[in-house]
């Protein structure tokens, strides 16, 4: 079985070269910088997209965004077009749910097969092996690529059917959007109390405690007030 990665970029060429220490790969970028980095780790450049195709059975993809995917797959020369029947691709992309069921239904047309597994965990945790990697497909389809991906990391979960992966990983994404953005607000907040703080008593010398704030943001109002039940009711 021969494996190929399309978009060996930044995430991409990460996560195809901890692939590349267990099974060889076939790879392709539009990136001649890329391509070069993965030539010195050992992997085969594929010239073209279709060129790649017809030498792999299981083929990763990793680009920006479901458009590029959508290109790939079905532009001229694509793997729509190029690979052979009983081709699984594997798209990394953090991408759209809806359009990667779309996708796959159009390539089951012609026998190729797809799942989506995004990643979680950066540029650092692809290099170093600790990713999230999220599977929406089959069960028969996750425990076929489920030992080559624990060569990316070992966190692999089946999220469900086709797209569920991707749909975990945008879950993911707005929580962690929602966690800076309040951490910025509450930054923000905080140093305005702590300015306050300084203009009417002078420098805290960085001693701005909880009880401050507590006082500082909430105020004598909220301070009186006291929950409805005893903490111990919700043990």
């Amino acid at each position: 079985m021969a494996f190929g990665y399309i978009g060996v970029g930044n995430m991409g060429g990460a996560v195809a070269r901890r692939i590349q220490r267990v099974e060889p790969l076939v790879v392709y970028d539009l990136s001649a910088e890329a391509l070069a980095r993965m030539a010195d780790a050992g992997a085969t450049v594929a010239g073209s997209v279709s060129e790649l195709a017809q030498a792999c059975d299981v083929i990763f993809l990793c680009l920006p965004t479901s458009d590029h995917v959508r290109g790939v797959l079905f532009d001229e020369g694509g793997l729509a077009a190029s690979a052979r029947p009983g081709t699984l691709i594997i798209d990394q992309t953090s991408g759209d749910p809806t359009a990667t069921r779309e996708m796959a239904s159009i390539l089951a047309e012609t026998g190729i097969e797809m799942v989506d597994a995004p990643l979680s965990g950066g540029l650092k945790g692809a290099e170093e092996g600790t990713v999230a990697i999220m599977v929406g497909g089959s069960e028969a389809q996750f425990a076929r690529i489920h030992p080559l991906l624990e060569a990316i990391g070992p966190n692999v979960f089946h999220a469900g059917p086709l797209g569920a992966g991707n749909a975990v990983k945008l879950a993911n994404d707005l929580v962690s959007a929602a966690h800076r953005l309040i951490s910025f607000r509450g930054a923000g907040i905080g140093g305005q109390a702590r300015r306050r703080a300084k203009a009417r008593d002078g420098d805290l010398h960085g001693r701005l405690g909880p009880e401050f704030l507590h006082g500082a943001l909430l105020g004598a109002r909220y301070r009186r007030w006291r929950p409805a039940f005893p903490a111990s009711a919700s043990r």
